[in-house]
C-alpha cells in the first residue's frame, strides 16, 4: 500500500555499538504515519501526545531512480 503506521520510541543512554552503558527502556512516544500520495511527493504525520506535538510534514523524492517502477506498480 501507499500507506505505513509506525509506532515511535525514544530511549536514552548507551553508546553507539557498545553493551554498556546499557540503553533503559523504551518509552512509547506515540505514532507516525507515511503517506505516499504518488511516486514523488507524500506526508509525514506524527502525533506525540506526551510531548503535546502533532502535525504534518510534506516529503519529497530526492533519488530519482526506480520512478519507472514505482509507475508501473501503480
Amino acid at each position: 500500500g501507499a500507506t505505513a503506521t509506525l509506532t515511535v520510541y525514544l530511549s536514552s543512554g548507551g553508546v553507539f555499538n557498545s553493551p554498556t552503558p546499557a540503553v533503559g527502556a523504551p518509552e512509547n512516544m506515540g505514532t507516525m504515519t507515511v503517506t505516499f500520495t504518488d511516486c514523488n511527493t507524500g506526508v509525514v504525520t506524527y502525533d506525540f501526545p506526551g510531548l503535546g506535538l502533532s502535525g504534518s510534514v510534506p516529503i519529497e523524492r530526492l533519488a530519482l531512480d526506480n520512478i519507472a517502477l514505482c509507475e508501473a506498480l501503480q
